[in-house]
């Protein structure tokens, strides 16, 4: 499987704008990266902790391409999605 790595975390700087740059929402939820191998997915956070049996809807990660590897929020935005 995929060696497990650190997810990227925001840092703090100075507000700008410039049309070089793409913004994003900071969304208050939890940091992970998700990994498919052989139709097998992993799930892990900041500490390298295994995710997957903290969120099981996520086996559809699975179905992604062999080599795809994710890193993002996890977040419940409206009625529990």
């Amino acid at each position: 499987m995929t060696a497990k790595f650190l997810p990227m975390l925001a840092v703090r700087g100075e507000p700008f704008d410039s049309p070089q740059h793409l913004f994003e929402i900071k969304w208050d939820g939890v940091r992970a990266v998700a990994a498919v191998e052989g139709g097998r997915w992993q799930l892990w956070g900041r500490d390298l902790a295994d995710y997957q049996l903290r969120y099981p809807e996520l086996e559809v990660l699975g179905r992604l391409p062999d080599g795809t590897v994710l890193d993002g929020e996890l977040v419940v935005l409206q009625n529990g999605r």
